[in-house]
């Protein structure tokens, strides 16, 4: 089976769980025998395909665009060159996967990102065409952008095929978009264990004060409540003054988030790294107490599972839809920031409840594999292309 996969950001050129899912996908499907092509944009350095393995190669195309459709600086102005850009990806997409299209068995589409191509070739040449939704702008932020809902709804009408990685992005389409629910298929995002395996006991899990840990990882945008972390923070350390609170990643809200703690006069119980990937994350989970994830609306979550990887007992809020498949994850309401700190402080003042938690979630994600993710979008796609031959 030979895939067209259209892909927005592959490591190192990435900015988010996006890439981590395309990544880790994309090598167990590779491991399974199936063939892809995943497109991405160019960047400096990267402007020839390069081979992954014998099953998968990367290709670039022009023109060259910022990953992150949210920057930290100008807001003022951004949305419109971003959405030209865009538009010109996709075109570029298009025309480049049609000189190559007899050589593929079907396209895959990531996000709205890459949807508009994935439209056009569906139509152009009947190619079965699978779209997976990783977050609909009704999770990114509370003023939903017009012209991306718009790509969003004709992506769910037009694709074969829908991936979701939670039941709750699936009800957001069904509800926000009329999608079809016998057209959706739900596959949750895994984790590769081995990465993450003793990751506690590894040398260099040092931090320089004699303090408990708190880590927040990942944007610093309004989908994942950087300001109910502070919120929280400021009532944990109203009755435990020995905690310290790590923010590692930027967004567009990490200016308000530190004034917010300038204010509140706790600066000296912050740290805020800004981005980090591979081992200075893996570092982070190696210090961190407890993991939260205060997202006021998260399709999924990843880093949860990093976490619970690592043996750090993890707090989320009641929307991530990573609650779905970790049970060992504390929930909470984002806005419950009392809550939110009491869960907090009860997971560092009780060890033996710090330990069940720790050892509860290593179990439960040791089953949430890539391989199987693998498996499960094979069916996928063998599904496709046996309806494809039928009704072709």
């Amino acid at each position: 089976m030979y895939i067209a996969m259209l892909g927005w950001e592959f490591p190192p050129y990435f900015s988010g769980g996006l890439g981590v899912h395309c990544f880790y996908l994309t090598k167990a499907l590779s491991k399974n025998n199936v063939d892809i092509d995943f497109y991405l944009p160019s960047k400096k350095g990267f402007t020839n395909p390069v081979k992954i393995n014998e099953h998968l190669t990367l290709i670039p195309v022009s023109p060259s665009v910022n990953l992150s459709p949210y920057p930290v600086h100008d807001p003022i102005g951004w949305s419109q060159d971003f959405a030209s850009k865009v538009l010109q990806y996709n075109d570029s997409l298009f025309a480049l996967i049609s000189n190559n299209i007899k050589r593929y068995d079907l396209i895959h589409a990531h996000d709205w990102l890459t949807a508009l191509a994935g439209i056009k070739l569906r139509k152009m040449y009947d190619i079965p065409y699978v779209q997976t939704i990783h977050a609909t702008e009704f999770d990114r932020t509370s003023h939903p952008w017009q012209f991306i809902k718009n790509i969003e709804s004709k992506a769910v009408h037009s694709a074969d095929t829908i991936i979701t990685v939670s039941k709750r992005t699936k009800q957001i389409l069904t509800d926000k978009y009329h999608a079809n629910p016998d057209k959706i298929t739900v596959i949750y995002n895994g984790i590769n264990y081995n990465d993450f395996l003793n990751i506690k006991n590894k040398p260099g899990a040092i931090f320089p004060y004699n303090r408990k840990v708190v880590l927040f990882l990942g944007r610093i945008t309004e989908q994942k409540g950087p300001l109910y972390f502070v919120d929280a923070a400021n009532e944990v350390l109203k009755h435990d003054n020995n905690v310290h609170f790590i923010v590692a990643g930027t967004g567009d809200l990490l200016p308000s988030m530190i004034q917010k703690v300038i204010d509140l006069g706790i600066l000296n119980h912050f740290t805020f790294t800004g981005f980090v990937t591979g081992e200075q994350r893996n570092l982070l989970y190696s210090i961190a107490d407890v993991y939260v994830l205060p997202s006021t609306s998260e399709p999924f979550g990843i880093t949860v599972l990093e976490a619970l990887a690592s043996g750090t007992p993890t707090i989320i809020t009641k929307t991530a839809g990573v609650g779905e498949v970790v049970k060992s994850a504390l929930q909470v309401d984002f806005w419950d920031v009392k809550k939110m700190a009491l869960l907090i402080t009860g997971i560092l003042k009780h060890r033996t409840l710090h330990r069940f938690l720790a050892v509860m979630g290593e179990k439960e994600v040791r089953s949430l594999s890539w391989d199987r993710i693998a498996r499960e979008t094979i069916s996928v796609y063998n599904n496709m292309c046996k309806k494809n031959h039928i009704n072709g």
